[in-house]
């Protein structure tokens, strides 16, 4: 329940409030090719958001695919991955960077044989790969992979809780 008031609380009453000013007009207004691909990507978009704010609060972090179109100037489809299936890359040494992802694709049992390499997300040349992987985390020093979840700071005193309840109780 924490988790889930945890993204309603991210996504507030609605997807990508994007605004643009400019200097003949202050006012603040919205940019219509936006709110004409929000139109048409509604439901998607919901359920993309939903996804990625609800991973990034159960795991710390949050995976999304992108696939560009053949001349790689739009995105074309657009997923949200559960964190709980990726799995990156060693960083590379020579660019310092996690060039690849491994994404698990469980049937019956959780066996990680499986799986399909999509490349990360190059913010030096976005345009590179026709489909790739963008990983949303906090940074924390030491851990380059993954993100930590923001309820991993109460795990002691949830145990503590625990443990006075049972000598109370007993």
């Amino acid at each position: 329940q924490i988790i889930q008031r945890l993204v309603y609380f991210a996504l507030g009453k609605g997807e990508l409030l994007l605004f643009k000013r400019t200097e003949t007009q202050p006012a603040i207004v919205t940019i219509t090719e936006i709110e004409a691909w929000k139109r048409k990507n509604k439901r998607k978009l919901s359920n993309f958001l939903w996804n990625i704010a609800t991973n990034f609060y159960t795991y710390g972090n949050y995976f999304t695919d992108y696939v560009m179109t053949n001349d790689r100037k739009e995105v074309a489809d657009f997923h949200a991955i559960d964190a709980h299936n990726v799995r990156a890359e060693k960083v590379n040494p020579n660019s310092g960077r996690i060039e690849n992802y491994y994404i698990a694709t469980f049937e019956q049992s959780h066996d990680w044989k499986k799986y399909t390499i999509v490349p990360a997300f190059n913010e030096m040349n976005p345009t590179v790969k026709p489909k790739f992987i963008l990983h949303g985390k906090v940074p924390t020093p030491g851990n380059p992979y993954y993100g930590i979840p923001v309820w991993v700071g109460g795990v002691e005193q949830m145990m503590l809780r625990k443990r006075i309840t049972e000598y109370y109780s007993k």
